[in-house]
């Protein structure tokens, strides 16, 4: 899964919504990531700390879903934050980390 930010206008998306083996945030070039914690902050989606974004699980299921999720999503979803918590990248609400990449 790839979250988009798109500051410019102060948009959050999901792409890639099936993949659960590459879960990144994604920016433009350019884009200053206060800028991007606003976004993410006003859009209740999550938060910039230390440099990597921290992503609430329940936006993430949302944006899942507006993305068109598939029955199987949900599986996929519980695996990859297993994953995360046994990898220390997932608070004990959810939130996931997530590497900034620039597109």
């Amino acid at each position: 899964m790839i979250v988009t930010v798109e500051p410019a206008e102060k948009a959050v998306g999901l792409t890639e919504v099936d993949d659960f083996t590459a879960f990144h945030v994604q920016i433009p070039p350019g884009a200053e990531m206060s800028t991007v914690d606003t976004v993410l902050r006003e859009t209740g989606v999550g938060s910039v700390e230390d440099g990597y974004v921290w992503v609430r699980g329940p936006a993430l299921e949302a944006l899942a879903a507006a993305a068109g999720a598939g029955d199987g999503w949900r599986d996929g979803y519980q695996a990859m934050v297993g994953y995360a918590r046994r990898k220390g990248w997932c608070r004990p609400d959810g939130t996931i980390r997530a590497h900034v990449q620039r597109a």
